[in-house]
């Protein structure tokens, strides 16, 4: 990465990126479709996703001292053109959906009598100073959160064992293959996403 972010830095931005929309995207997306065969999708896709995400690291390897719109536009022509611009919708669709989630669960769990404009207001002035300096600061800054993160979820997890029911992880399937298998590919393109942005941090 130029030697501006390391490995791990990336890792924490992806990790970030799917969990910033899991709940308001993917989760009600594949609850309704495989219901209590969710699970067993989710495991499924997973595993299957390793294949698309291997494509685009290997594709990533060409993409030397471009950016990846320019490498699009030189391998793809016009056709190349018009994949920036689904790229840039969906980022921007991306943006827009985590912001939304982000502020609604602000309010509604902590500051419940607080303007949605007050708050967007806060926020765009954090996010502007922190972009601000520069992508090396902005992926540590994000690798600590994924750290400290971490250690919470590990000992919240720790305190719920004792009250954890293993036959929930059994999930008697009753809905046909087909919605397993829309549901498989909707996690596919899921976690595949982010990475596609991710690697535009090779050239900045």
């Amino acid at each position: 990465m130029n030697g501006k972010i390391s490995s791990g830095q990336v890792l924490a931005i992806e990790i970030g990126l799917l969990t910033a929309s899991f709940s308001g995207i993917i989760s009600p997306l594949i609850l309704n479709e495989a219901k209590n065969a969710s699970l067993v999708s989710i495991l499924i896709a997973t595993v299957l996703g390793i294949i698309p995400i291997y494509m685009i690291t290997f594709i990533s390897k060409s993409i030397k001292d471009e950016s990846l719109k320019e490498f699009i536009v030189k391998k793809c022509g016009l056709l190349g053109e018009i994949i920036n611009i689904l790229l840039i919708t969906v980022a921007f669709f991306m943006f827009f959906l985590n912001s939304w989630l982000l502020l609604d669960f602000i309010i509604s769990q902590f500051l419940t009598r607080t303007s949605y404009y007050f708050i967007a207001f806060l926020f765009f002035i954090i996010i502007a100073w922190t972009v601000n300096k520069g992508i090396e600061t902005l992926s540590r800054s994000i690798f600590i959160l994924f750290i400290f993160t971490i250690v919470i979820m590990l000992i919240l997890w720790l305190f719920l064992i004792p009250y954890s029911n293993i036959n929930n992880l059994k999930p008697f399937i009753d809905v046909g293959i087909n919605k397993i298998l829309n549901s498989i590919l909707y996690y596919i393109m899921y976690i595949t996403t982010p990475i596609i942005y991710i690697l535009d941090l090779k050239s900045i």
